[in-house]
């Protein structure tokens, strides 16, 4: 074989081992308000030693993929500014990249999902939805309402957009679903890798996913609302982690 063919794909090899930790071996912080940080702990608990702190908005977090589960909170290691330490899992979001012709297509595929979950009222098809890890977040843009609920507090959430009504007193998470149900079942265009931090009217705690943009078409009934769907990819399969809805 031909000695620069050879060195030539050498560095072709290398340059993708780098673009894949770059991308999809690191993490952003999520979940955490403007001029708030996260403790990092000498151990997977809080009662330890705290060794540094991450403020918000931080990605490029790199891990040991070391992780415990302490009564029933996942943590995980992390190198950060040259320490380890240990978190929350829920606090991280995984980078991946972008989009390509298999990431699109999976992403369509949970979308579809997602309508069929609310048209067809089905609890546990919308559940399995999002990461177990974390729940997934909910922001509106009229009622400026952030809520964040855990992979527990979905059935709770499923009562307040289904006829039972039961979740809190903010029952507008009906409204919200169903405004999100027409998008979905309308003829829509899709953006992919959508940067909501531009958008200084959304909560910092969730700008750091990785998102992608859905507006209607053609119906002009709909032309005031853009949704915003977070999805995170674990084991190459996507979940959505954080639904926000923006009206004009």
């Amino acid at each position: 074989m031909n000695q620069k063919f050879v060195i030539v794909l050498c560095i072709i090899f290398i340059s993708s081992l780098i673009y894949s930790q770059n991308t999809k071996d690191t993490f952003s912080l999520v979940l955490i308000k403007d001029n708030d940080f996260l403790s990092m702990y000498k151990s997977s608990d809080s009662t330890f030693e705290e060794v540094g702190k991450i403020p918000y908005g931080t990605t490029g977090i790199k891990t040991t993929w070391k992780t415990v589960n302490n009564e029933n909170n996942p943590w995980i290691e992390i190198i950060y500014n040259d320490k380890k330490g240990w978190v929350k899992r829920e606090y991280l979001t995984r980078a991946f990249g972008k989009y390509g012709k298999k990431e699109k297509d999976k992403t369509i595929d949970l979308l579809i999902n997602l309508t069929k979950s609310l048209q067809q009222e089905d609890p546990l098809s919308f559940k399995e939805l999002f990461y177990s890890l974390r729940g997934f977040s909910v922001f509106d843009t009229n009622s400026k309402i952030l809520k964040t609920f855990t992979y527990k507090d979905i059935n709770r959430l499923w009562l307040g957009i289904t006829d039972n009504k039961k979740i809190t007193s903010n029952n507008n998470f009906k409204k919200i679903f169903a405004d999100i149900l027409k998008i979905l079942e309308s003829d829509f265009i899709i953006e992919y890798n959508h940067d909501p931090a531009k958008n200084k009217n959304f909560p910092v705690e969730i700008t750091n996913f990785e998102y992608v943009l859905l507006k209607c078409k053609y119906d002009p009934r709909l032309s005031n609302i853009t949704l915003y769907i977070g999805i995170e990819f674990w084991n190459n399969k996507p979940f959505i982690s954080s639904i926000i809805t923006a009206y004009q």
